[in-house]
């Protein structure tokens, strides 16, 4: 082949360029690099290496965009010329062979892809006041922001003003839905007080509930078995997970749900709930809260058992907390596809132990006997910590002691969620003697009355009870009436009464749901669908549903 040139040397230029995969017919490249928010905004995008926000109607504030990715690319940007003829008569081209000529003029090594969905948009009208308010405050318009005025309309009902929320929908790729019918759901009735019946439609896979042998603190005697016709287990494997439950009550009579669920085989972790009530009950409240102690044993007769003591370190979610929803960012090239086979997840051992050493797991307390962190132990151990007599919420604990265990707990748990390195606490039992002695003459006092130490951990010294709101909103009420007060007055006492009344109703929902006592409830022989074969074993959670909390937002809590 020694006929045969070789092939010339190109120069390549040493200047980068970024490619912007633009999803639109550009005829004047400014325009679309406004629309991209500048040159700048580019820039600071690229070297934070963030996402690229393009915005069709650039000038409108209330426009969502589209967003972008940077996706790394290994590619030339060439320049091709031809010189060509062109009649002046006629303006037509004159082919002819004049040679191609082209020019390397750098790499491109970043390209913005566009592949995520466009939000939905809605176009708030010009002369909409919150839009020209929203212009000016943008502009910095001092005079449209002095002479706005609150528009009082609210009573005009074929005034249909909406302003858009900042975001509609936080999904950026389409992902497939996994539509099902409606699970089975059967016509039941429900005894009325009076003794006459309702009919109402219940989904059974919803309502497939455990039946719990559950006491308070204050109840006196402990249960010795179940209170209820537990069924047999209806599986090899489910008959398999009672007996190794049984097995871990023989060594430790007082357990919690995580610890359990960290002792068991991974196949076992769905059938925990089911399997516990056969071995033991459990406390709604007082300090053996949330733990299942084995039936016939009672651990507040017996000191013994303050081990087992669960120490609680949830967040307290105060005032002044906010929710911040952030779309979540998501790589077109690594979309997460469902798969019939599931593996199952890694489980860490020993994640119910807290040891100040290593991250914990998902858990809101640890029982006392599960605490290893040196530091802590100390105050555990100690007699002199201990009464002889157990309280509803610090047990045999003195209350000081109790609070202070929680409180360097709850630090240290912080710390190794937040950075993974949790301080060493040298004066633990520092002023705890001092405490203590307060706390047996306050004792003495009172009578030993521990009522209102919840409300001390959790609520907020300067908190007003609803009783009290309630009398401060009537005096504003009538001072208002009678001409002493004002209406800003009233207004501060009645946004103070709501937000008490917010939070003493928090759980209405649940309440709402427990208008169905199962035990009385009767299935009719007529159903809402001709085949309800497989309903119990239908799958509490459809894939639709699991698929949408995937692409769920996140939720991260900021003071």
């Amino acid at each position: 082949m020694s006929g045969q040139e070789p092939s010339p040397l190109i120069p390549i230029e040493k200047k980068k360029f970024l490619c912007i995969e633009y999803p639109g017919y550009v005829k004047r490249s400014e325009r679309a690099i406004k629309t991209l928010g500048g040159e700048s905004t580019l820039g600071e995008a690229l070297s934070n290496n963030s996402q690229v926000q393009l915005r069709y109607r650039a000038k409108d504030i209330f426009s969502h965009p589209i967003n972008g990715d940077f996706l790394d690319s290994c590619k030339l940007l060439a320049k091709v010329t031809r010189r060509v003829k062109r009649n002046k008569k006629t303006g037509e081209i004159v082919e002819d062979d004049a040679p191609w000529q082209y020019d390397i003029l750098g790499t491109v090594e970043k390209t913005v892809r566009f592949r995520a969905l466009a939000d939905f948009q809605y176009l708030v009208p010009k002369d909409d006041k919150i839009r020209q308010l929203k212009t000016a405050l943008n502009n910095g318009d001092v005079e449209t922001i002095r002479n706005y005025k609150i528009p009082d309309d609210d009573d005009d009902f074929d005034n249909l003003r909406n302003i858009p929320p900042p975001l509609f929908t936080n999904i950026e790729v389409p992902f497939s839905y996994g539509y099902k019918q409606n699970a089975a759901v059967v016509r039941v009735r429900v005894r009325q007080p009076d003794g006459s019946f309702n009919i109402k439609l219940l989904n059974r896979s919803k309502y497939q509930t455990v039946q719990v042998t559950a006491i308070q603190y204050e109840d006196e005697n402990a249960p010795s078995k179940s209170w209820h016709n537990l069924k047999p287990p209806a599986t090899d494997l489910e008959k398999e997970a009672i007996q190794a439950i049984a097995d871990l009550f023989k060594d430790r009579p007082i357990w919690s749900r995580f610890a359990v669920k960290s002792n068991l085989d991974f196949k076992y972790h769905k059938l925990i709930k089911r399997a516990l009530v056969h071995t033991a009950y459990t406390f709604q409240n007082g300090a053996w809260r949330d733990t299942w102690v084995k039936y016939g044993l009672d651990p507040r007769k017996d000191q013994k058992y303050y081990i087992y003591q669960q120490l609680d370190i949830r967040r307290i979610v105060r005032e002044g907390m906010q929710r911040k929803i952030v779309s979540r960012r998501v790589n077109p090239n690594t979309i997460r596809t469902r798969s019939s086979h599931i593996e199952p997840p890694e489980v860490v051992p020993d994640q119910h132990i807290f040891d100040g050493k290593k991250k914990p797991g998902p858990i809101s307390g640890y029982q006392l006997c599960d605490i290893t962190d040196p530091d802590i132990v100390p105050l555990i151990h100690n007699p002199d910590y201990r009464k002889e007599y157990t309280t509803k919420f610090a047990g045999f604990l003195y209350k000081c002691v109790h609070e202070r265990l929680r409180k360097i707990l709850k630090k240290k748990y912080t710390a190794l969620q937040d950075t993974g390195v949790a301080q060493p606490i040298h004066n633990a039992e520092e002023g705890l003697a001092e405490d203590i002695a307060k706390e047996i003459a306050t004792e003495n006092e009172n009578g030993g009355d521990e009522e209102g130490y919840e409300l001390d951990v959790e609520e907020d010294d300067n908190s007003l009870t609803t009783a009290d709101l309630e009398k401060a909103a009537t005096d504003a009420f009538n001072a208002v009436n009678n001409g002493e007060g004002s209406n800003k007055r009233l207004q501060e006492f009645a946004d103070e009464y709501i937000d008490q009344l917010e939070s003493a109703n928090k759980n209405l929902a649940n309440d709402l749901e427990e208008d169905i006592d199962l035990d009385l409830i009767d299935t009719f022989e007529e159903f809402d669908d001709d085949d309800i074969d497989g309903l119990e074993d239908e799958e509490p959670m459809s894939s639709n549903i699991q698929q949408s909390r995937d692409m769920d937002e996140d939720v991260d809590m900021k003071e």
